[in-house]
């Protein structure tokens, strides 16, 4: 759950609403099922994908290099808490999918072609 939780804290630097973090978080499940690209079917898995290139981690702030320990205790329970109540929601499968069955998230501010779509990226 913990790692769940580092992802939305850390993803755009905890300047992402609810809705943005929800998305986030289905983009991980979202990867766990989705058996035509072989992801991990854990969490753990899917946060580490990528690691093994170094610098060019699937979640950016997995190998930054930076801390991954949060400076902001009270946004990090409260990304905890979201967190811990949408991994509940996915085992009871009342979790519900903002993205549609999005496996990437994209941010507006990467190395990305100008001229994709609003609704592609972040």
């Amino acid at each position: 759950m913990r790692l769940l939780a580092l992802n939305i804290y850390f993803h755009r630097g905890g300047q992402n609403t609810v809705e943005g973090k929800k998305a986030i978080t289905a983009v991980v499940f979202n990867r766990m099922h989705d058996c035509s690209r072989h992801w991990p079917r854990s969490i753990r898995g899917v946060m580490n994908a990528g690691m093994e290139r170094g610098t060019r981690c699937d979640w950016s702030w997995r190998c930054d290099g930076l801390s991954d320990v949060p400076n902001d205790s009270i946004l990090f329970a409260a990304d905890y808490e979201l967190a811990r109540r949408w991994f509940s929601e996915y085992l009871d499968g009342t979790f519900v999918d903002p993205t549609d069955g999005a496996t990437w998230i994209l941010h507006k501010d990467s190395l990305f072609p100008q001229s994709w779509p609003d609704e592609l990226v972040d």
